[in-house]
């Protein structure tokens, strides 16, 4: 009786013990398991969104800029508000950056092809074809003066911004400048721009603007905030946003 009553704790004690190393082995395994998943995670993470940031860098070059960033790029105080905002400011830029290099490489490769010690200019080696007349290329050199010419002319007259000052009636014209990345500002106040007469060819002869008397504008009316930001930099609207006591 007591031989039969030992085997079966021993049975007993061996079953308990088989069935922990059984779970202890499978939760081991489940261990690991878990931790080569999380470092799976982690690495395909990783290469995610290591694979998505140059795409976000170059996203971030035709991105639009917030008001508080353009504020810093202009140079403009905080109490300011923006009430004109061109979308040509960009088109603007890759215009003068063009036509800049252009006219740069053009005239670096006259002075090269240029022999400074005969006085006559010779310009026999810029043609593509021998019958072309001899003067062409002052054609092609006038031609490509006037455009630059002109794209400068536009350039100075269209403003990429207007901040305004309510308390102070006052108002800053940010421009690009003579060369590309430079900026350009003019401050004045409420009824220093007067419209000019509607004259011209042109598509936007209608917004045609003089400030003091000295520097001519184009301003496009869909680029104000509002409608009426316009009429009161002209001095015909009351601002409703400044008490008149101030």
């Amino acid at each position: 009786m007591i031989s039969v009553m030992m085997s079966q704790k021993l049975c007993a004690s061996g079953r308990l013990l088989k069935s922990n190393f059984k779970h202890k082995i499978l939760q081991s395994f489940s261990y690991v398991n878990i931790r080569n998943i999380n470092s799976i995670k982690r690495e395909l993470i990783f290469k995610s969104k290591s694979f998505y940031v140059p795409k976000r860098n170059f996203y971030r070059l035709f991105r639009r800029e917030t008001k508080e960033q353009l504020k810093i790029k202009d140079e403009v105080p905080d109490q300011y508000t923006l009430i004109y905002r061109s979308t040509m400011d960009r088109y603007i830029l890759y215009a003068q950056i063009i036509t800049t290099f252009t006219a740069l490489i053009a005239i670096v490769t006259t002075i090269v092809k240029h022999d400074f010690s005969n006085p006559q200019l010779d310009f026999s080696e810029f043609r593509t074809h021998p019958r072309e007349v001899d003067n062409e290329i002052y054609v092609y050199m006038t031609a490509f003066i006037t455009i630059v010419v002109i794209l400068q002319v536009m350039i100075s007259r269209l403003p990429i911004r207007i901040y305004n000052l309510p308390q102070q009636k006052k108002y800053i014209f940010v421009f690009h400048g003579n060369y590309p990345f430079s900026k350009r500002k003019l401050v004045c106040k409420i009824g220093d721009v007067v419209p000019l007469p509607e004259t011209g060819v042109l598509p936007w002869k209608d917004g045609r603007y003089l400030i003091k008397n000295e520097q001519k504008l184009i301003l496009v009316d869909r680029y104000f905030r509002r409608p009426a930001d316009l009429y009161i930099m002209l001095g015909v609207q009351r601002d409703p946003d400044v008490d008149e006591n101030e």
